[in-house]
């Protein structure tokens, strides 16, 4: 006994020092799942973790709910088999690259086995948990300890293991050797060996009594044995072959899965109990521990959970794409990825956006620009060859007439698509789809298909692995000797002197245009799947299967750099125009940019679903679109964090477009994601009105615990003095609790620090009585929920033009914020009815007092709203003017100036607590309204100062801004949409005479954003806003993308209903001009200062706001806008000028006007209307 303690504990050691750290980190993570068919699946002990194995390469650990909590990732092949130790700490795997792995239920790799001679087919753990067997198909199998030592041979055979089984009390162990059933003791010495016919056995299984022994064949036949070998039944279960049998935990059950699409559940006598069947088939079931449900997994990439009668409660599976095919835009800012979705996906990193493009039938494997950037083409593995525009609309769809498409190729001026099919024929195809030559094919299967950069010639790849040049017409040039397994991969050189092509195997050659082979390099593990030769033609870039991309030196072939990083076959690749950058594209489900120069990688892109995207740095740092940030989750251990613990810490919005220098700003500089101290565990209940929580202190300590109502907070901390169990009366915050109707309550307790905070402990609570019954409740009667009156609409609109001093003036606010109160008071009364609506502006343009947008104005119309406002009620904040962070960046505020401000500097703690408003009281002030349905309208500019070049105008908001409004969205549940000009001129120079995101509010109310034709449901608004405005900053030379929040599980709602009584303000498109030049013709200078004339004419012009019929800009250029150019001659005080009216450098018209130099306001006057009338022409 002391010898076997002593041994264990011997062996724990060992392990300790591969399992302990120095302490966790939290890993962010993004549902990816599997990438291919998932072979293997299994509960752990405790049934609370599935693990899954797959022919990606990886193994999984997931928990019941689903989430994706760890990834495997050592092997270099397919994984066929897993298995969890007793005790659940440990997993094996077993691969077809000749090893089997111990790890850390964490995914710690400790051991590699390595003995077996081919695949390692099978593994088994001992019930002990101090020996794992493993079976291979070399017919050998083994016996080996947790440190990876091996402890027996078993006996060989010269059939493959398929199969392996311990009994559950460790004396036996069960084989499946070709048609060989063999029982061996627990030293590996055979005790029986049954002969079956020739079917081999390709699953077994003990009962737990270890009495009875189960076992499937390939023809799909399920027999039942005694353990001495005495077969008790035969039955043909399954028309094809059995995965999988296992018996049910109290061992009554038998359970089989199959090729043919069915799982069959049995009874011990052989009758046939439930049946649940699946497209196209199986791959492995389980029960679960408890015998309730059955886990299945493949042949796809999810995995199962059913009951026992066949409902589906839960799946095991990512939501990413593999990337198959990546190239980058001739101006290198933008690039494509090519999805085994059968979707291509434009990425536009300045606008934050990621288009879907439709249209290929199957996965899209081949992508390709025209050297000017203005067309596209997507190759599908379906049979299409789809030319686009450069904003990814379809021009012309191709499919090969008579087979599959193989390789498809657009000529550098984009002129000329190649096809090669299946039988070999390649056809020149011009842009309307007319097959200009057929070059017939020989049967040979084309591979591949490139342009020279010149575009007079092309080669082709084909199954007989011999490349081919031709001219641009398709006549034969050469013939080069090719490889000796299939070429997957061919590049021209940018001079076109050279040609590189990869095979299937390792190989990678170099060749030059007469066919002579000048370089021979097999310097990597697996086939060469895509290849680019370097801009100087001295270096080759080379994407293997083998899950790396090399730099080889092209006259020695040898590695002089490598990008190691993605976890699964690198497909594609493709370098920047400047050749700063490189973009590759994996079936790990993800694309990545690297710095070329170093082989660091920058980012880690990941599309989600159809439209979403992820965006990581290896520091850390993330962004995400919204839908996508809602999947996202932290690990720590085998524990699930919300993203919004740390999100405050790493979340980057516009992270992309800063990297590859697209945008101004510096990124973050934070350390790796470090060390953190969890939060106390959380037990809660509710009597009567009363609620009591207990916490359980960890590492982290006790800290603050917050209360929600219905998810708006309403006690930021109901724990000030860090006990371990407190009590909160509910009936305190009766004004936020919805009468007759069931209310959430929901508590999260914080670290001590106060960054970290618990899962949401939710329960459901109606108000009681000083009886104990429920409010409203008599005679045992609940009535059905009758709020005490209808809901009403609160509106506070908000607009600040008029600031201390000229420095901030705006034009726009105050007529925004009119807009928006008559738009939403309009539609809002004919949903609510105008006596139940409650809307207030505050502006400066006004001379009521109590009207304008004072700091203390819009703090008592809150205090107002709050008093009258009830949890049924809908409340919407309007603010437009000047919108600024100031602050730590992970702390910052978002502070919106008042008008009594003069400077954007809010250094001062005075200025900021009495002429600006932060987020933080905001979110109290939003707290404080009961009504559960709010919204916040954001239309900022973002600072006073004039910029005299816009030809970088970022109109978004910037990453602090974003994440003080995402604090405060997530802490009141208000719905949030918030835009943000970088400056004062790209916010002014709208040519609707607002703010592009309430003009496309506006737009959307009258009519393009309504649901069922009349009803304003905020989420369609709002969907609409955010990708308006970036269309609409296009056309003006600026970027702004809105930020969109919705709370957590809310759900939409209407704010109005619009009809023929309902009129909403929507500005027009105006004529926008910028600084004009006029000169007399002998001075050489304007000396009638005639220009200034202009000008002024053109400001007081703009001045009338809303009523302006142009609008005028004080800056040099401006993207689209309109100049007037001229000369004038002066002769005795007459003046007579010629000009013409520009827009941007291109002549629109002439003008000729005369006057007197007593009248130069009315010859401007004259020039301006014939301007104007060319304009509008």
């Amino acid at each position: 006994m002391q010898n076997k303690i002593f041994r264990l504990l011997w062996v724990n050691c060992l392990l300790l020092p591969g399992i302990l750290s120095p302490a966790q980190i939290p890993r962010l993570t993004i549902p990816v799942g599997h990438s291919d068919d998932i072979t293997t699946v299994a509960f752990s002990p405790d049934g609370q973790y599935v693990l899954t194995a797959s022919l990606d390469r990886t193994a999984k650990l997931w928990n019941r709910q689903g989430q994706e909590l760890v990834t495997f990732s050592k092997h270099a092949g397919y994984i066929f088999d897993a298995a969890f130790s007793p005790d659940g700490q440990y997993v094996v795997t077993a691969s077809d690259d000749a090893t089997a792995i111990l790890w850390t239920r964490e995914g710690q790799p400790l051991q590699t086995c390595q003995n077996h001679l081919g695949w390692v087919r099978c593994v088994a753990f001992s019930p002990d948990g101090q020996h794992f067997v493993t079976g291979g198909t070399d017919g050998m199998a083994f016996m080996w300890d947790l440190r990876g030592r091996l402890i027996q041979a078993l006996p060989a055979y010269s059939a493959p293991y398929h199969g392996l089984a311990y009994s559950h009390d460790g004396q036996y162990i069960l084989s499946a050797v070709g048609p060989l059933l063999v029982l061996l003791d627990n030293k590996g010495q055979l005790v029986k060996q049954v002969t079956q016919d020739s079917q081999s056995i390709r699953a077994v299984a003990f009962s737990p009594d270890g009495q009875l022994i189960a076992a499937g064949t390939e023809g799909g036949r399920l027999m039942l044995w005694s353990r001495p070998g005495d077969k008790l039944w035969d039955v043909p279960a399954h028309s094809k072959m059995i995965a999988s049998v296992d018996f049910s935990p109290e061992g009554g059950q038998i359970l089989s899965s199959s090729l043919d699409g069915t799982i069959n559940v049995w009874s011990q006598d052989g009758q046939l109990i439930h049946t649940i069947s699946q497209e196209p088939s199986f791959n492995e079931a389980v029960f679960s521990p408890d015998g309730t449900a059955l886990l299945s997994g493949g042949p796809d990439t999810a995995a199962h959970l059913w009951t026992l009668e066949g409902e589906r409660l839960q799946s095991f599976q990512g939501y990413a794409h593999s990337v198959l095919s990546v190239a980058f835009s001739p101006d290198g800012k933008a690039f494509v990825t090519g999805n085994d979705d059968g979707a291509a996906r434009l990425w536009l990193p300045a606008l934050g956006q990621m288009k879907v493009m439709a249209g290929n039938n199957g996965p899209v494997s081949g992508l390709g620009y025209s050297s000017n950037g203005q067309y596209l083409l997507t190759t599908g593995e379906g049979g299409q060859a789809v030319l686009r525009q450069r904003n990814g609309e379809a021009i012309l769809s191709i499919e090969t007439p008579d087979a599959s498409l193989g390789a498809a190729a657009l000529s550098p001026d984009g002129q000329t698509i190649l096809t090669g099919d299946e039988e070999g024929n390649i056809i020149l195809w011009d842009q309307e789809g007319q097959a200009r030559k057929r070059i017939e094919g020989d049967g040979n299967y084309i591979t591949c298909l490139e342009y020279a950069p010149d575009g007079q010639a092309f080669l082709s790849t084909n199954s007989d692995n011999q490349p081919r040049l031709w001219s641009a017409d398709g006549d034969p040039l050469a013939v080069f000797p090719g490889h000796e397994l299939d070429i997957f991969s061919a590049a021209f050189s940018s001079d076109g002197n050279l040609v590189a092509t990869g095979d299937w195997g390792n190989l990678l050659k170099v060749w030059n245009r007469q066919g002579e082979e000048l370089l021979e390099s097999s310097v990597f593990k697996d086939a060469v799947n895509d290849i680019a030769f370097t801009p100087d033609g001295f270096y080759l870039l080379a994407a293997s299967e083998d899950r790396n991309t090399y730099l080889i030196d092209r006259r020695q072939g040898l590695i002089n750099r490598g990008f190691f990083g993605h976890t699964s076959g690198v497909t594609s690749l493709s370098l920047s125009p400047q050749g700063r950058f490189l973009l590759t594209g994996s079936r790990d489900k993800t694309a990545r940019i690297w710095d070329f120069y170093t082989g660091v990688e920058l980012a880690t892109l990941i599309s989600l679903g159809e439209e979403d995207w992820v965006v990581t740095t290896s520091s850390g740092l993330f962004d995400a679109s919204p839908e996508a940030l809602k999947q996202l989750y932290y690990v720590l251990g085998l524990e699930v964090i919300d993203l919004e613990q740390l999100k405050e810490r790493y979340y980057e919005p516009g992270l992309l477009p800063r990297l590859l220098g697209l945008q101004e700003g510096l990124i973050r500089d934070v350390d790796a994601l470090g060390a953190i101290e969890l939060y106390p565990k959380v037990k809660v209940r509710i009597e009567g009105d009363q609620l009591f929580v207990e916490l359980e202190e960890r590492k982290g300590g006790l800290g603050k615990v917050s209360l929600f109502i219905n998810q708006k907070e309403v006690l930021e901390d109901g724990n000030p003095n860090r006990l371990a169990s407190l009590k909160v009366d509910l009936a305190g915050f009766e004004k936020y609790l919805l009468k007759g109707k069931a209310n959430e309550i929901t508590i999260r307790a914080y670290n001590a620090e106060g960054w970290l905070k618990s899962q949401p402990y939710t329960l459901s609570y109606r108000p009681v009585n000083s009886k104990g019954k429920e409010k409203g409740e008599e005679a045992g009667f609940v009535p059905s929920f009758q709020p005490e009156r209808d809901p009403h609409l609160f509106v506070l609109s908000i607009g600040t033009a008029d600031y201390n001093g000229e420095r901030l003036d705006l034009k726009y606010p105050d007529k925004d914020a009119a807009d928006m109160y008559e738009a939403l008071s309009s539609a809002g009364a004919a949903l609510f009815s105008s006596e139940n609506i409650h809307a207030f502006l505050l502006s400066t343009d006004t001379r009521a007092a109590q009207a304008v947008s004072t700091r203390e104005n819009i703090r008592t119309q809150f205090l107002n709203i709050a008093r009258e406002a009830r949890p049924e009620d809908v409340f919407i904040l309007y603010l437009s003017g000047h919108g600024l962070t100031y602050g730590s960046s992970e702390k910052a505020q978002f502070y919106y100036l008042t008008k009594d401000i003069a400077s954007e500097d809010l250094s001062d703690p005075t200025i900021r607590t009495n002429y600006a408003i932060s987020t933080e009281e905001f979110t109290q002030w939003l707290t404080d309204i009961p009504a559960q349905k709010q919204v916040m309208i954001l239309d900022a500019c973002n600072s006073g100062k004039v910029v005299e070049s816009l030809l970088s105008a970022s109109r978004s908001l910037n990453s602090s801004q974003i994440r003080a409004l995402d604090r405060m969205q997530g802490r009141t549940g208000v719905f949030v949409l918030s835009g943000s000009a970088a400056d004062k001129v790209s916010y002014e120079a709208s040519r609707y005479g607002q703010g592009l995101l309430t003009f496309s509010l506006l737009q959307g109310m009258s009519g393009l954003a309504l649901r069922e034709g009349q009803y304003i449901d905020i989420m369609s608004l709002f969907q609409y806003s955010r990708d308006k405005v970036p269309e609409l900053a296009e056309a003006i030379g600026g970027i702004q993308t809105p930020m969109l929040a919705f709370p957590l599980g809310g759900e939409s709602f209407d704010i109005g209903l619009v009809n023929s009584q309902v009129e909403i303000p929507v500005a027009q498109v105006k004529p926008l001009f910028v600084r004009n030049t006029l000169q007399e013709i002998n001075a050489f200078d304007d000396v009638l200062n005639l220009g200034r004339h202009l000008e002024n004419y053109l400001q007081e012009i703009t001045a009338r706001g809303a009523n302006a019929s142009l609008i005028y800009v004080d800056v040099p250029e401006y993207k689209g806008a309109y100049s007037i150019k001229g000369l004038y001659e002066l002769k005795k005080g007459k003046v007579s000028l010629r000009a013409k009216v520009f827009q941007g450098r291109e002549p629109l018209g002439d003008m000729e006007v005369k006057g007197t130099v007593e009248q130069l306001d009315k010859l401007v006057e004259q020039l301006l209307e014939q301007a104007l009338e060319i304009i509008n022409s």
